[in-house]
């Protein structure tokens, strides 16, 4: 790989970008940073095209040139931080049984008018070429694309850190370190405040693109009336050892979720709110609601449809697990490619939220997301979250074998959830949440499910 520098008035003169020769970017400024910036950034930038190669290891010094690709919450969040490579992801198109479910379905989902979707059966429901900036009912249409991404069964962790990080200091000293696995995934600087561990589990049991016969449902009474079941289940540190998140959501989109979590203290299961699912998890500064970027219900929110964007992002990870740098070690060492990106806005219904926008990108071959942001109720951007991704048939994918279950069945072509990393821009503190080992999309065994995923089994052993 090489560095690739042309002089700074050349590269504008071959861009696309509206700056005048010797004119800078100035970095963007968190204390200020308004939804009315990322629509100058938006507005200026949608047209870019890249101005440097497969294989050019950029710096902030070429900030001109990847500036019209990275969105300006990311730019906040430490991108600059370390070298960027930049390497072609290639095709990441889901497996062909999802793209003839796709096709077999086509026209058919439709929305009502609370944005519901209605008459789906599998695959990718809405034909994205024809949505139209400035649309709310294909920003639900968007939406329900991303929602209904190729899942596969479901993703399933064995160990997935949380790690807090401070800007400043070292984490040279602190004891996850010891791990010479975990010693060469946390480069740089920033403070380790804590650490959590835990394991999840994800089962879908409707848009099993795989399974036409059953009408692309899990044909079991344990999935009747539910889209997706998960389960979050923290192991560690010791004061929070035991304590588990699950949640059932239904398929109709009007339902609300199930939600319960068991508190080892209490040694009781009790039911969660709404409220609940937005509220800071166990401390860090993600929620229940921001797992993926976005894991709220749909019909909760208005949505509108932005357009399409460049953006950068790691879609083909060219390692197992994430690896940080920088000064504060949140910016990520890896392969980051360029990617056209579906743009949406998404409003709260509910004036206790505390969000008062959240924008979402999502790859637009298909529905991964790689990027959002979240503002506050006085409209100051809040929090920033970058979501790097694995092809499950790379070889790298085969370094997080499962100590316990299946492997990912080979052909399964999944942009696999690598993990997110999310940075509240006004108190400067970041939750890292890499996938550590025990990464896989494994074919659906039942009976370990329903044993992960049932309420009775939640005090056993504890």
């Amino acid at each position: 790989m090489r560095t690739f520098r042309p002089s700074l008035c050349a590269l504008l003169l071959l861009g696309t970008t509206q700056l005048a020769c010797g004119e800078n970017l100035a970095p963007y400024d968190a204390s200020t940073f308004t939804e009315a910036d990322f629509d100058a950034w938006m507005s200026k930038y949608k047209d870019a095209e890249p101005q440097f190669l497969d294989g050019d290891v950029l710096t902030e010094a070429d900030r001109e040139r990847l500036d019209p690709f990275v969105p300006p919450g990311l730019a906040i969040a430490d991108f600059y931080g370390v070298d960027i490579t930049i390497k072609d992801a290639g095709d990441l198109t889901p497996p062909q049984a999802f793209l003839d479910a796709t096709a077999k379905h086509a026209g058919m989902a439709a929305i009502d008018a609370n944005g519901a979707i209605q008459n789906y059966v599998a695959g990718t429901p809405f034909d994205r070429s024809k949505f139209t900036p400035g649309s709310k009912e294909d920003g639900y249409r968007a939406m329900w694309n991303y929602n209904f991404r190729w899942h596969h069964y479901g993703l399933r962790l064995e160990r997935n850190d949380w790690v807090w990080v401070d800007r400043g200091g070292s984490h040279d000293t602190h004891e996850i370190m010891s791990d010479p696995i975990d010693k060469a995934a946390y480069g740089g600087g920033g403070t380790f405040n804590r650490v959590l561990s835990m394991n999840y589990q994800r089962i879908n049991c409707m848009n099993l693109a795989m399974h036409p016969e059953t009408g692309y449902r899990y044909p079991d009474r344990w999935c009747d009336g539910i889209e997706w079941r998960e389960v979050s289940d923290f192991m560690s540190p010791f004061d929070i050892s035991g304590t588990a998140f699950i949640i059932y959501r239904s398929s109709d989109p009007y339902k609300a979720d199930d939600a319960w979590a068991y508190i080892p203290s209490l040694r009781r299961v009790r039911r969660i709110s709404a409220e609940v699912k937005s509220d800071s998890l166990l401390g860090t500064e993600d929620t229940l609601e921001d797992f993926y970027g976005f894991a709220g219900r749909i019909v909760e929110w208005d949505w509108e449809y932005v357009g399409q964007k460049k953006i950068l992002a790691i879609a083909r990870s060219r390692y197992a697990s994430p690896h940080y740098g920088g000064p504060n070690g949140i910016s990520q060492v890896d392969d980051w490619a360029v990617r056209m990106a579906d743009v949406v806005k998404g409003t709260p219904k509910s004036a206790g939220h505390p969000y008062s926008l959240k924008i979402v990108m999502f790859d637009s071959q298909n529905n991964i997301p790689y990027y959002s942001e979240a503002y506050d109720r006085a409209g100051k951007l809040y929090k920033v979250w970058k979501i790097p991704a694995l092809w499950t048939e790379d070889p790298q994918a085969a370094e997080l074998t499962p100590k316990h279950g299946a492997m990912t069945p080979p052909g399964t072509r999944m942009s696999a959830f690598q993990g997110i990393d999310v940075l509240n821009v006004q108190n400067g503190r970041a939750t890292l949440i890499p996938s550590r080992f025990g990464l896989s999309y494994p074919s659906l065994d039942l009976k370990q499910a329903k044993r992960a995923l049932d309420l009775n089994t939640l005090t056993q052993g504890r």
